[in-house]
């Protein structure tokens, strides 16, 4: 018969129980599985990172413990860089535990990552996560985040515990990702990887391994995600985000036309942040001249924005070139409209 789960002897191999504590009752109170590597992994919220799971023996603090599948088991009095082991439980923990681990406390919650500085280090917690037991997985992370790719490609080991990540500092274009190592003996080293945060395709990936320049479209696509990603409709504070850095964004469409000329979302972009203002004095003469460059695409985008700066009356034009716009975009529509 296999494991119950429940009662465990000090032998039980299930992961879950053992001289951990398991699903018993002890001394007055029920205790709780221990968090194992798969758990930190799987969470769907940040609740393991905020929410102590233990207490220490010796002082009574609370503390969060992990288990390790080497057979490393440690308490941190905080999780992330620079995982600070507690202190006093080292003796203790390599002499076999044999207290239950206490319920959690009520939850701390972290902000949501709008509220997050980029610099600042935050949950490593996946979606979804490849299969397989190679060098590298391939992982997807939560919206929330606003990445520049659709995955990321992470060593396999940072998914085996706890990990943190935050934004490589002075480089939008990676994530930088930190998890403990923690030895069958107690000790504790630290394992930092740092990853493109723009990975969308097989092809992205090989081009980031062999360090090749960056596309006009994966230029624009960093942009974006420092700017425009952020909106939130009829919520004009989306811009004092932490995540929001204009001047940054400004760069990466710069250099996305400096790659490509006629790269036109970056060129439309360049031009809404002179339109509105954003990260600069607001420039309509210069948003003009950007939305004319952008629609020679005859995309109906840029074309619906030159004409709608014309229409406001922030910049003078020939009335016979404003019906020609009009006209071009009846056009453009019925042909998108046909094409679907």
């Amino acid at each position: 018969m296999g494991c119950n789960a429940w009662n465990h002897s000090a032998s039980c191999n299930c992961g879950w129980g053992g001289d951990t504590g398991g699903g018993g009752t002890r001394g007055g109170f029920r205790a709780i599985p221990v968090p194992t590597g798969l758990e930190w992994r799987t969470a769907r919220n940040h609740a393991t990172y905020t929410t102590p799971n233990a207490r220490c023996p010796v002082c009574d603090a609370v503390v969060f413990f992990c288990q390790f599948s080497n057979g490393g088991r440690v308490f941190f009095d905080d999780l992330g860089p620079p995982w600070p082991k507690h202190p006093c439980t080292d003796r203790w923990i390599r002499g076999g535990m044999r207290q239950p681990v206490m319920p959690p406390l009520h939850p701390q919650p972290e902000p949501p990552a709008r509220l997050l500085r980029r610099d600042e280090w935050r949950p490593f917690l996946p979606e979804k996560s490849g299969d397989g037991d190679g060098p590298a997985r391939r992982v997807i992370m939560p919206k929330i985040e606003r990445f520049p790719g659709k995955f990321l490609q992470v060593p396999a080991e940072v998914l085996h515990g706890p990990a943190r990540w935050r934004w490589l500092l002075g480089d939008a274009d990676c994530i930088e990702i930190s998890r403990p190592v923690v030895e069958p003996n107690g000790s504790i080293t630290e394992l930092t990887v740092t990853v493109p945060a723009w990975t969308r395709t097989d092809e992205c990936v090989e081009a980031a391994a062999k360090g090749e320049p960056l596309s006009a479209d994966t230029l624009n696509s960093i942009g974006f995600a420092l700017s425009f990603a952020w909106r939130v409709k009829d919520y004009p504070d989306w811009i004092k985000f932490p995540g929001v850095d204009f001047g940054l964004a400004r760069r990466y469409f710069e250099r996305a036309v400096d790659v490509d000329p006629s790269y036109w979302p970056a060129i439309n972009n360049l031009a809404v942040m002179a339109r509105d203002g954003l990260g600069c004095d607001p420039d309509p003469t210069m948003a003009a001249a950007l939305f004319h460059r952008a629609a020679q695409s005859l995309e109906l985008t840029p074309l619906h924005h030159l004409v709608n700066l014309y229409r406001t009356g922030a910049v003078e034009m020939d009335p016979d070139f404003l019906t020609f716009l009009e006209e071009l975009i009846t056009v453009r529509d019925e042909e998108e409209r046909d094409a679907a």
